[in-house]
């Protein structure tokens, strides 16, 4: 009896919380689902891997202490207007319980994740640290640098 209550009960209860379980399912695969860094990248939203490059973020991916090991998440909240939204949640990992936060938006009618933080620290390379020669963003403008 216990375990249909408890069926009952959390999905209740992350609907109270603004937050469905069928809502934070493309987050939860981002950071625990997909173990590899072409996976994630596929999973980033278009504009962010145009101005990424995807050598840039392997290399943070690969190396997060945060993301090594399959983490387990917990969103239980959800903020934002359908079909966008960011979740925050628990990442568990081997060393501990932190705060994440995962930003979701949508292009050409898919679902992608525009950022993601833990602890309040950005975990993925920003279009800003691009290298040079490669803009910032799909619009931005490139400018000489005297040495």
């Amino acid at each position: 009896m216990r375990h249909v209550w408890a069926l009952v009960l959390v999905p209740a209860a992350l609907a109270l919380a603004g937050c469905a379980p069928e809502q934070s399912v493309f987050a939860s695969t981002f950071i625990s689902g997909v173990p590899s860094a072409a996976g994630k990248y596929g999973m980033m939203c278009k504009a962010y891997q145009h101005s990424v490059p995807f050598e840039a973020f392997e290399g943070a991916v690969e190396h997060d202490a945060y993301l090594a090991g399959s983490p387990g998440v917990q969103f239980v909240s959800r903020e934002g207007a359908d079909p966008t939204a960011t979740f925050t949640g628990v990442l568990t990992t081997r060393t501990g319980r932190y705060e994440v936060r995962v930003h979701e938006g949508v292009e050409d009618g898919r679902m992608c994740i525009t950022g993601l933080t833990i602890g309040g620290i950005p975990m993925l390379p920003s279009p800003a640290e691009s290298p040079p020669g490669r803009p910032a963003a799909p619009w931005a403008i490139s400018v000489a640098r005297e040495p």
